[in-house]
């Protein structure tokens, strides 16, 4: 089914360019003309167009040659009608096979982005990963097509979070210097974004770069640095890219070493205590709990006033012997307590987690 879903993909690609380059989708054209991309760069990356005019056009010519759940399988349409439907569309391709479909609006109507349903295994523009000494990962498949126009190599991500952690399968064997060139916001979404997404590279082993695009207004992308000044585009890109950081000095990831300690230590520590946690979860909670509150004993546990507010009149804690291993304490009051003996005893007592389960285990082990 994967090959014939390829050549569908490559059936409907060709009936996108067809459209792109159509009389009639001049508007189209000169969208993205108006947005920098040259007629090269257009044709290399297969830019097309599904067209409004007949939205059941391409399902009515790929029927003749694919069967239903073929096309189905393909998520390009709904029932029979193209999932991009006055869109650009903008095509995945690794080894010369489109792999992929990611769509934009020309009026930059919502949504902007539409994506193929399911998921996409490597990012936009992959095959040029290998070409350069430098490879600059950027938001959008515009962006990314600028800089190739302008002789860089660039993948893009599909937006401020889309890094996904295959993705980084493709850079395994990488050894040049990769930089994040992802949108400057006032609101710091894009920088949010890009350690994020510079972390997953970590992780794996990659390091990466973080560079900063000057902010013009409330934002700035790869597009609009080009288009505000084509000339020295070339340079200030280049000075960008000689002026980021290494991901490893910035703050984020020493923050992520902390935390990642304190999970060690956490680990280390219920390591230590699964057995004596074991043995608690094996106690009577009804019977311990009588220890230090008036309860009444029902046919499913208990039931008194809970402590944890200013409960006098309702009687609102049930604890539930039989719920769960180690039964369960609700409280239908105020406080809206749930959990087991060891997070009523933390709460009640405002101690650590280490510290309660030493207090049960004196009380009552």
């Amino acid at each position: 089914m994967i090959s014939i879903t390829l050549k569908i993909f490559e059936e409907s690609c060709k009936y996108y360019e067809e459209n792109f380059w159509g009389e009639f989708n001049n508007p189209v054209l000169t969208y993205i003309t108006n947005r920098g991309l040259e007629e090269k760069i257009i044709k290399k990356n297969r830019l097309g167009f599904a067209p409004r005019e007949n939205s059941f056009k391409l399902y009515e010519k790929l029927i003749k040659r694919f069967n239903k759940e073929e096309l189905k399988e393909s998520h390009l349409f709904i029932e029979k009608w193209d999932k991009f439907t006055g869109y650009i569309t903008i095509p995945i391709i690794t080894n010369k096979k489109i792999v992929y479909f990611t769509a934009r609006s020309f009026l930059d109507k919502a949504p902007i982005h539409l994506h193929l349903n399911g998921n996409v295994d490597v990012p936009y523009n992959v095959d040029t990963v290998n070409s350069k000494a430098e490879l600059i990962i950027v938001e959008s498949p515009i962006d990314a097509m600028i800089l190739e126009q302008e002789k860089f190599s660039s993948i893009a991500s599909f937006g401020v979070n889309g890094f996904k952690k295959k993705f980084c399968e493709c850079l395994k064997n990488y050894r040049g210097k990769i930089v994040w060139l992802f949108d400057s916001e006032k609101n710091k979404a894009g920088d949010i974004g890009v350690l994020r997404s510079a972390l997953i590279l970590q992780k794996e082993g990659i390091q990466s770069y973080i560079g900063k695009l000057p902010l013009m207004g409330n934002k700035t992308d790869i597009n609009d640095l080009y288009l505000k000044d084509k000339i020295n585009f070339e340079n200030k890109i280049k000075e960008i890219i000689n002026s980021s950081v290494l991901y490893n000095y910035t703050d984020h990831y020493s923050n992520y070493l902390v935390s990642l300690k304190k999970k060690e230590l956490k680990s280390e520590i219920s390591e230590k205590n699964r057995g004596l946690v074991k043995r608690i979860k094996e106690l009577d909670i009804v019977d311990c709990l009588s220890k230090f509150l008036d309860l009444k004993k029902t046919r499913f546990g208990a039931q008194g006033f809970c402590p944890l507010h200013n409960d006098k009149k309702s009687k609102s804690l049930i604890i539930y012997r039989n719920i769960g291993k180690e039964g369960k304490i609700v409280c239908f009051g105020a406080c809206g307590f749930k959990g087991d003996l060891i997070a009523f005893f933390q709460k009640y007592f405002n101690l650590t987690f280490s510290e309660t389960i030493q207090k049960i285990k004196k009380e009552f082990l």
